[in-house]
């Protein structure tokens, strides 16, 4: 995908509130989202923090108004102002139907939307979008723009997809997230799915997992046919894998992609990929993990081989290197400022024999 811009929508973005009589209530029930960082979202010890969240305050403290910040989703927070639930939402981008439902204070910030397109295509204006079909995150603002303006023919908003697979079926929404199937799997069909029959019915959109994945995965085990459930696609959203390299010094360069409940950091680095690099014959115990200025020599088979409280890697039951700490928490260990930011090293002696 090219990252320039075909269709761009300038959106101010500011507080909004629900109109009402005028009286200010005693104390103000402030929502926002709780992902979006920096604007807004929920710091490591559980609490409401960001931009917004501090002008909110700024303004509160300055105004002698007492206010509770509740943070959730994009969706749970409109519809609570919408209802009453809530009396107004931090940050919200304005549009000409959003206009008429709520009341937008002075905009703190313009964001800047834009349609992606592939690399090398003709489309460089928005007239060259239209009649066109454009996919869409469901409920956003550039979905509400696009149908506003009129400008494709078709809007497509998947809610859930299916890939069938000669040995499984994966069921997930169309964001990139099934993308390893592709590699790893022999995809036979991808299949697309609309809320109704087969799901449940939506009651937000923070528990599609149990109101739409789990129901469709239901009904493929007791032999629904996929057909009957959802429509053959030949396209989704893939995102290349990020997988291991090696460097110039001869080092495999990896990253941290997933860190579980226990604080242990799996890599993408497999044990096929150093045995493949480092040669069959590998001898574990030489091998060295570079975590920044740590080095870990030698790989543990178990957790119960290394030492109380001290960080060492291992390989996990799917056959990739894990950083972990018997009876502790590797990933406080480190210190680390977010989960994915953590690069990887292993080196392996050069004089031993590659043995392929």
């Amino acid at each position: 995908l090219s990252l320039g811009g075909v269709l761009s929508a300038q959106e101010p973005e500011g507080t909004a509130a629900v109109a009402d009589s005028g009286q200010v209530p005693t104390t103000i029930v402030v929502g926002g989202d709780y992902k979006n960082p920096p604007y807004e979202f929920m710091d490591e010890h559980g609490e409401p923090a960001g931009f917004n969240i501090d002008l909110v305050r700024s303004v509160a403290a300055a105004s002698g108004l007492n206010i509770v910040i509740r943070l959730g989703s994009k969706e749970e927070v409109r519809e609570a102002l919408s209802e009453g639930r809530i009396d107004v939402a931090s940050g919200m981008c304005s549009s000409k139907q959003r206009e008429k439902e709520v009341d937008y204070a002075r905009p703190h910030r313009f964001i800047k939307y834009a349609v992606f397109v592939r690399s090398g295509s003709r489309m460089v204006s928005p007239d060259d979008v239209r009649g066109q079909t454009v996919i869409v995150q469901h409920a956003s603002i550039m979905d509400e723009f696009i149908r506003e303006e009129g400008i494709a023919k078709k809007v497509v908003v998947v809610e859930a997809t299916f890939i069938e697979t000669d040995k499984y079926f994966f069921v997930g929404p169309d964001n990139g997230i099934l993308s390893c199937v592709f590699e790893k799997g022999i995809v036979r069909k991808v299949y697309a799915v609309k809320p109704g029959k087969y799901t449940l019915p939506l009651k937000g959109r923070t528990f599609l997992g149990r109101d739409v994945f789990a129901p469709i995965a239901t009904h493929l085990t007791l032999g629904v046919k996929p057909s009957e459930m959802g429509e053959v696609v030949d396209s989704v959203l893939t995102v290349p894998a990020l997988k291991p390299h090696v460097t110039k010094k001869g080092e495999v360069s990896g990253r941290a992609v997933y860190v579980d409940t226990f604080g242990n950091i799996i890599t993408n680095i497999s044990e096929q990929f150093l045995i493949d690099e480092f040669g069959k014959k590998v001898d574990w115990d030489e091998v060295t993990v570079r975590i920044g200025k740590r080095r870990l020599k030698g790989m543990k088979r178990y957790y119960e081989q290394g030492k109380l409280g001290q960080l060492m890697s291992l390989f996990d039951s799917w056959g990739y290197l894990e950083l972990a700490v018997n009876m502790g928490n590797a990933f406080k260990l480190l210190e680390l400022p977010e989960k994915k930011s953590l690069e990887v090293f292993v080196s392996y002696p050069p004089a031993a024999p590659k043995g392929k």
